[in-house]
């Protein structure tokens, strides 16, 4: 797992004064709305001021610029998944068959979901977890799969977000296919949460073997079981309610998860 550092400020929740500069400006233009100027700012491409803008009228859609936000956020996880170790096939791998139970799924080729210009699969699949419907995208590379399996990266989308919108929008499929890596996107449905986030901050979904930890769990191995997948090289990943979801896990299923990485994420607990 990647150790995450404490933020400047962490041991006085709510300090604002507390905050290095940048961060209590870019702070206050993310609860103006104005999440593009925040990233602009954190990445010192901006020399807006907040204080003076903070009051500004808020955007017409709360997810406006949102998905330009995550292609410049998840940029930096790019650098992340660099360096994990997911050239490197492991012979003496055996990739693991089982079908978990209370789970069915179905994979099906959908072209209107082939990401332009990579030539691996985008595939659609219709997953069922406990008698409910929870369908998933699965990118598989061009290349053939090693001897000891594919490393699995399971992509977890932020609040407004689905599968596809994080595909595109992170450009993880491109790095999938060059790394020869498996990517698996779920969406949260908003019958779960209706503004489409991950339920990270409620007590039955913070617990191995119970609520969304146990289906993204169940996914996971669902597709460990029609794939020919290292299952020493599974990783997670995610942003904003995404990225506090990809913590819990890595906290609640260390042995599943090799590594972590969260951006715009909060701890568990």
């Amino acid at each position: 797992m990647l150790n995450l550092p404490n933020l400047p400020g962490q041991s006085q929740p709510g300090n604002r004064a507390s905050m290095p500069p940048n961060m209590a400006e870019a702070l206050a233009l993310v609860r103006a709305g104005r999440l593009q100027e925040a990233s602009d700012l954190l990445m010192g491409t901006s020399s807006v001021d907040a204080s003076a803008s903070a009051a500004a009228p808020l955007p017409s859609s709360p997810g406006e610029g949102l998905s330009d936000l995550a292609a410049r956020g998840l940029a930096g996880m790019h650098d992340v998944l660099s360096k994990l170790n997911l050239r490197v096939g492991n012979p003496s791998a055996t990739p693991p068959r089982a079908t978990p139970a209370q789970t069915t799924a179905d994979r099906r080729s959908d072209s209107s979901t082939q990401s332009a210009g990579e030539p691996g699969r985008f595939d659609s699949v219709t997953f069922t977890h406990n008698g409910a419907s929870h369908p998933y995208f699965l990118y598989t590379p061009k290349t053939a799969a090693p001897s000891g399996g594919r490393p699995l990266v399971l992509m977890l989308h932020g609040c407004t977000q689905d599968a596809q919108d994080f595909a595109r929008g992170t450009r993880m499929n491109a790095t999938a296919e060059s790394a020869g890596a498996l990517v698996l996107y779920p969406s949260q449905t908003q019958s779960a949460n209706a503004k489409g986030c991950w339920n990270w901050f409620r007590p039955e979904d913070q617990q191995a073997g119970a609520g969304e930890p146990a289906l993204l769990l169940a996914m996971v191995r669902h597709a460990m079981a029609a794939q020919a997948v290292d299952s020493q090289r599974v990783y997670v990943a995610g942003l904003s309610a995404g990225g506090a979801m990809a913590a819990v896990l890595a906290q609640q299923y260390p042995d599943v998860f090799a590594a972590v990485g969260v951006h715009s994420g909060l701890p568990p607990g």
